[in-house]
Parts: C-alpha cells; sequence; structure tokens
C-alpha cells in the first residue's frame, strides 16, 4: 500500500468515524459524544502544527524563538473567546468551579517535573519510543 493510498484510507475512516459519531450524538442527545471528534481533530491539528506546549516553551528558552508559544496563546485566546460566545448565545451554561491556588501551584509542578523527567510532552514520548 502506498503511502498516498494509505492517507486516503485513513481519511475516510477518519471523516466516517467523526460523522456517525455525531449523527449518534444527535440521534440519541447525547452531546457528550461530540467530545470525541473535537478531541481527535484538535489533536490533529496540534500534531500538524507542531504545537507541543513543552515543545513551544523549550523553543523560548534554548532557541529564543517564540512562535509556538505564541500560536499556543492564539489557540488559548479563540478558545476562551469562542467558550463565551457560546455562553452569551445560551448553547452552553459556563459554571467555573472555585480558585483553588496551592492546588494548582502544586498540580502543575508535579507535572512539569514530569514532563521534564518523561522528555517531553506525552506525544512527543510517544512518537520518540516508537521511531
Amino acid at each position: 500500500m502506498t503511502s498516498v493510498t494509505g492517507w486516503k484510507t485513513l481519511l475516510f475512516f477518519s471523516a466516517a468515524g467523526i460523522v456517525i459519531t455525531v449523527v449518534l450524538a444527535a440521534a440519541t442527545g447525547l452531546w457528550v459524544l461530540t467530545a470525541l471528534p473535537i478531541g481527535f481533530l484538535f489533536g490533529f491539528f496540534l500534531q500538524k502544527g507542531d504545537l507541543c506546549g513543552a515543545s513551544a516553551f523549550s523553543e523560548v528558552l534554548v532557541m529564543r524563538d517564540g512562535r509556538k508559544l505564541a500560536g499556543l496563546w492564539v489557540l488559548i485566546v479563540a478558545a476562551m473567546v469562542g467558550f463565551a460566545v457560546l455562553d452569551w448565545l445560551g448553547l452552553v451554561r459556563l459554571s467555573p468551579k472555585p480558585m483553588l491556588p496551592w492546588s494548582y501551584i502544586v498540580g502543575g509542578m508535579l507535572f512539569g517535573a514530569g514532563i521534564v523527567l518523561a522528555g517531553g510532552c506525552i506525544s512527543g514520548c510517544l512518537y520518540l519510543n516508537v521511531a
């Protein structure tokens, strides 16, 4: 199987899976199922855009290049604006959790230490170990 045929097959099954999941969510009213295709597309575009949080921060420090970090900020701001618009239109109801700063600080330090010990983010660790 050539790589073009492989990509076409993967594209077909990916698109079919997304459509089937959305149709199933609409038919059952379980809109939480749409998290699967949204997560798939988010991961796909992050991988294609080479946007990894760990590599974005390391490139700022090591290579003095902030383009990836700027891309992550664009994603964060777009998500914030998107959710605010959906809330304003009444399509979703946002219910923020209380601010627990010590939990966030300790959790962030543990997560950051894990990333450093693993040598990068999870997607980077996975493809580095497979290759």
